[in-house]
């Protein structure tokens, strides 16, 4: 199991789900945002983003969050 699947199903079970649908609702949004083939494997985007490990994604949807709304933001304190 890919790590960035690990770490979204860990996630989903800390908030109250089961694990058997923390890995259904991880595995359906990661391939809804690419990063996981349909059989499970991860795409290019999905081996780039598990590179950047759990901080590194934090970072960059928060500043995707930001920029697009034309602020710019420090993620040094993130």
């Amino acid at each position: 199991m890919p790590k960035i699947l690990e770490s979204m199903v860990g996630q989903l079970q800390a908030k109250g789900h089961d694990k058997n649908s923390s890995y259904a609702i991880a595995n359906s949004q990661l391939r809804k945002d690419g990063d996981l083939t349909p059989g499970g494997g991860l795409t290019a985007q999905g081996a780039t983003r598990e590179k950047m490990g759990h901080a590194g994604r934090v970072k960059a949807r928060a500043a995707g969050a930001y920029c697009a709304g034309g602020k710019v933001i420090s993620t040094k304190n993130m």
